[in-house]
């Protein structure tokens, strides 16, 4: 790690590690290798959501109940409503409700800010910077993959250029490609912004031209909404955020033809949908959420749950729904009292972010922006299994760890 920040420099962080906390990184690089891991396209196992959930648990039982953490009252709140809603609405057992539920509330317990002290804000910080130390490089390698013809997409994805891109480069799906490249284009951006380093800029492009291949173009506008955003925050006088974001935006346009190519994949999928006669499956899905919520707004209809006689589709066999968005889907699910909490709890990070004096402050209010766009439109906030679910709360935690920046 010490090698690479002499070729990629980076600003100094808060919570800084010492010798004392080997163990401590070895477990965060551990978590974050295999979440990672388990959405590469060419792995020929899943590491378990079980022993993932244990590996998270030991996480928080070592360095946040064992040494002494404060629990964070917001989180105990949204915890105690779950569990209540899921009581109340008793969803069909098929979707696994109290499951998932406890799955979500273990994840959250190790990288959302639930459990507050110097080890857990340490864990999450150096776990955050092991997803990026991976996520760069493997979306760099996409790029260079696209070129060479070498596509790790899974069977199941690789025709229906309706459900998404056909290029996932080293992942499963392009729709795993496109966040965690576009992340990857926020960090890199953010990185150069600060330090200034040619690597950096490269990294730069490289993530957000592998981003534009996978055709998802929720991924590409939340990447555009995330490194404005950094911008924005990172500056205090108004006249230089203006100027800067006149300049970047003279050389995207006069530097049009050269990275419209890699635009393609977008334009195929937008005329695939028009012609199917209906603007994606999203918008059936959006609908859907609408109605659910319709019919119960208060508690909705059950956490990781949907309407069984609804328009939407589900597995009947394990339960997996695809919600098509995040923030409809907390409406649905939790209803209008679990969408204030969620609100409450993006809200309270993002600000958190942005009243931080440290150069992180402005990537992940930036991070937190791209988030709140990008979650409009796919649904993987309540998923506890999913690497995107994972790597939005470490966002989310770390965002909310900065305000004790300054006193750690």
């Amino acid at each position: 790690m010490r090698g690479l920040t002499r070729i990629f420099p980076l600003p100094l962080s808060p919570f800084q590690l010492s010798k004392a906390d080997k163990g401590l990184m070895l477990l965060s690089f551990t978590l974050a290798f295999c979440e990672l891991f388990n959405i590469l396209g060419f792995s020929t196992f899943k590491i378990n959501n079980v022993l993932m959930a244990c590996l998270m648990a030991v996480s928080s039982l070592i360095y946040g109940l064992f040494r002494g953490a404060r629990f964070n009252g917001l989180y105990i709140l949204y915890f105690v409503y779950l569990f209540i809603n899921v009581a109340l609405t008793n969803p069909p057992a098929v979707f696994q409700s109290w499951l998932r539920l406890g799955l979500f509330v273990v994840l959250l317990l190790c990288v959302a800010p639930v459990l507050q002290n110097k080890a857990m804000r340490k864990f999450r910080m150096q776990c955050f910077k092991y997803v990026m130390l991976l996520g760069v490089p493997l979306s760099v390698i996409s790029f260079a993959c696209y070129f060479l013809g070498i596509n790790f997409i899974w069977s199941d994805f690789s025709h229906d250029v309706t459900v998404g891109g056909v290029f996932s480069g080293l992942f499963q799906n392009s729709m795993l490609l496109g966040p965690v490249s576009a992340v990857s284009s926020c960090y890199s951006f953010w990185a150069y912004y600060n330090t200034k380093s040619k690597w950096w800029i490269v990294l730069f492009v490289l993530c957000i031209g592998v981003c534009m291949f996978s055709s998802s173009r929720s991924a590409v506008y939340g990447a555009a909404v995330g490194c404005m955003s950094i911008m924005l925050f990172a500056n205090r006088g108004t006249g230089k955020r203006i100027r800067q974001m006149l300049v970047v935006g003279i050389v995207a346009c006069a530097t049009f033809p050269l990275w419209q190519g890699a635009l393609t994949g977008i334009n195929q999928k937008n005329a695939a949908n028009e012609l199917m006669g209906e603007y994606g499956s999203r918008t059936e899905k959006f609908e859907a959420r609408i109605e659910e919520f319709g019919s119960s707004p208060v508690f909705g209809v059950g956490f990781a749950a949907i309407n069984p006689h609804g328009r939407d589709a589900y597995n009947p066999r394990t339960g997996v729904v695809e919600p098509g968005s995040s923030w409809l889907a907390v409406l649905s699910m939790t209803g209008v009292l679990g969408f204030m909490f969620m609100l409450a709890i993006y809200v309270n990070a993002f600000f958190a972010a942005k009243r931080c004096a440290s150069e992180y402050g402005a990537l992940f209010a930036g991070l937190i922006a791209y988030l709140a766009f990008h979650e409009l439109f796919e649904g993987y906030m309540l998923a506890a299994g999913s690497a995107l679910c994972f790597i939005s709360w470490l966002i989310i935690g770390v965002a909310s760890d900065l305000k004790y920046a300054e006193t750690d």
